[in-house]
C-alpha cells in the first residue's frame, strides 16, 4: 500500500472556527495540489488547544455541514481533523474526523483526557469509550484514528490493529508555552 500524506502544520485562532475553516480549507489545497492521498490535520485544529469555557461555543456535531464541507471539493482525498465535538448527549468530546468527499466515514473520541500539568481535559471534555479501526476503502483500507495522548497508551493502537487497521492516524497537539505568558498564549491563538 502507498499512500501519500500531507502533514498540514498550523496555528488556529483559538475559538474562531470561520477562521479556522479557512485555514484548514487552504491548507488542504495545498496538499491536493502536492497529490497527497491523505491530509492530516492536528487535533483541535478547527478551534484551538486551550479553549476551556470556550468548548461549548465552538463545539459542532460530527454531521455539521461546515465539517462535511472541508475536502467536499477533493473527493479522492481523506482528511483527518480534529475537532470539538458535541454529541446528541450535548457532551463535549475532543475528536477527530476522517473526511472524503464531503462524508464523515469516521470518528474517534479521545478516550485517555490528560488532567495534569496545565492539561485539564477531563474538566472540559467527556472520554470516548469506543477503540475500533475505520473501514475507509482504498487507497487507506481499514485505520485506526486516534488523538494525542490515547497513543501514549500501547493498548489503544494495538487493539486498532487487531482490528485490523492497517495504517493508524493520531492527531496532536499542544501549548508551546505555559497558558498566561506572552509568548504562550501567542503560540496556542490566544
Amino acid at each position: 500500500m502507498e499512500v501519500r500524506i500531507a502533514l498540514a502544520q498550523l496555528a488556529p485562532h483559538l475559538g474562531d472556527l470561520d477562521a479556522n475553516l479557512e485555514l484548514v480549507k487552504s491548507r488542504l489545497a495545498e496538499a491536493v495540489a502536492a497529490g497527497a492521498d491523505l491530509a492530516v490535520f492536528p487535533e483541535l485544529a478547527l478551534t484551538g488547544y486551550l479553549l476551556q469555557d470556550l468548548v461549548p461555543d465552538v463545539a459542532m456535531r460530527a454531521d455539521d455541514p461546515r465539517l462535511l464541507a472541508i475536502g467536499a471539493d477533493a473527493p479522492g482525498v481523506h482528511v483527518a481533523v480534529g475537532f470539538v465535538e458535541e454529541t446528541r448527549a450535548r457532551r463535549f468530546c475532543n475528536s477527530v474526523a476522517l473526511l472524503r468527499g464531503g462524508r464523515l466515514i469516521g470518528l474517534h473520541r479521545k478516550v485517555y483526557l490528560p488532567t495534569y500539568g496545565l492539561f485539564d481535559e477531563g474538566r472540559f471534555t467527556r472520554a470516548g469509550h469506543q477503540i475500533r479501526a475505520t473501514e475507509v476503502g482504498d487507497p487507506l483500507h481499514k485505520v485506526g484514528l486516534s488523538v494525542c495522548e490515547d497513543f501514549w497508551h500501547p493498548f489503544l493502537p494495538m487493539l486498532q490493529v487487531q482490528d485490523g487497521a492497517l495504517l493508524l492516524i493520531n492527531v496532536a497537539a499542544g501549548p508551546a508555552r505555559a497558558p498566561g505568558s506572552a509568548a504562550g498564549l501567542a503560540a496556542i491563538g490566544g
